[in-house]
């Protein structure tokens, strides 16, 4: 009867909501578990992203790393190949120096003009000279030559109030010794010659007529600074400025040397 039946029914009705009750806790728990799985998922993707990241950082690093190693080492090779330049352009300087300032014989030939400095009386007329030299040496050692030189000198005219139509020729022989400052192609030196001066007088007396002809030997000293350019490895121009004294019998022949020559060296 209805009466009979109702709490069935309802029993029945809690059985089925506590059935469904665990259903839902079912339901729940496989959602939840779905849930964390997706959020182990997103941390392991999100880690894996992480590693990623830092993987391409660290590729980059690298990346950087070699080339500024390159960079470095460009720049080592082009201060390496600078110092050789450097070393290289030395080398033949040096080189060239050495053939330039090398041991051996030497010729040389010019012509100088001779500017008095005579010592006379205050009405003695003297006219500046002028000559011709040669000289041969040998290079003993870069920086110093020796050798020996002759000059001709072509006259000095002279005149006063008792003597008219005076000249002083001749020639002088000296040993030199040249000692050069630079060794390239443009070699500045300083000069000493020691010798002797072979001096012919010739004079004519304005009141008498007479005329004398005397031949005198003494010592002479030249000393002077010169320049040499190399127009070659052989053949130098020659430019030198000197004075030279004369003792004994010609005591006060002084004059300049005032030279220009080529000279040639083997």
């Amino acid at each position: 009867s209805p009466a009979e039946t109702s709490p069935l029914s309802a029993e029945e009705q809690a059985r089925q909501a506590e059935e469904a009750a665990r259903e839902a806790a079912a339901a729940a728990e496989a959602a939840a578990a779905k849930a964390a799985e997706a959020r182990a998922r997103a941390d392991e993707e999100r880690l894996d992203a992480e590693a990623a990241a830092a993987a391409e950082e660290a590729a980059e690093k690298e990346v950087e790393d070699a080339a500024a190693d390159a960079r470095r080492a460009a720049e080592d090779a082009r201060s390496a190949a600078e110092a050789a330049r450097n070393a290289a352009d030395y080398a033949r300087r040096q080189n060239e120096r050495k053939g330039l300032a090398r041991r051996g014989p030497y010729l040389g030939l010019g012509g100088f003009y001779a500017p008095e400095d005579l010592e006379n009386d205050k009405d003695f007329v003297v006219k500046s000279s002028r000559g011709l030299f040669a000289e041969a040496g040998y290079r003993v050692h870069p920086n110093i030559a020796v050798g020996v030189r002759g000059d001709w000198l072509e006259g000095f005219d002279f005149a006063s109030d008792v003597v008219e139509d005076g000249e002083i020729d001749g020639w002088a022989g000296t040993l030199t010794g040249k000692f050069y400052l630079l060794r390239g192609s443009i070699q500045p030196y300083a000069t000493l010659g020691l010798g002797v001066i072979v001096a012919d007088i010739e004079s004519e007396n304005r009141v008498t007529g007479e005329r004398r002809d005397d031949d005198e030997t003494a010592e002479f000293l030249r000393g002077g600074l010169g320049i040499a350019l190399a127009l070659s490895e052989y053949a130098w121009l020659t430019a030198e400025g000197a004075y030279a004294t004369a003792g004994d019998d010609l005591d006060g022949l002084d004059f300049g040397v005032l030279s220009v020559g080529l000279e040639y060296r083997f």
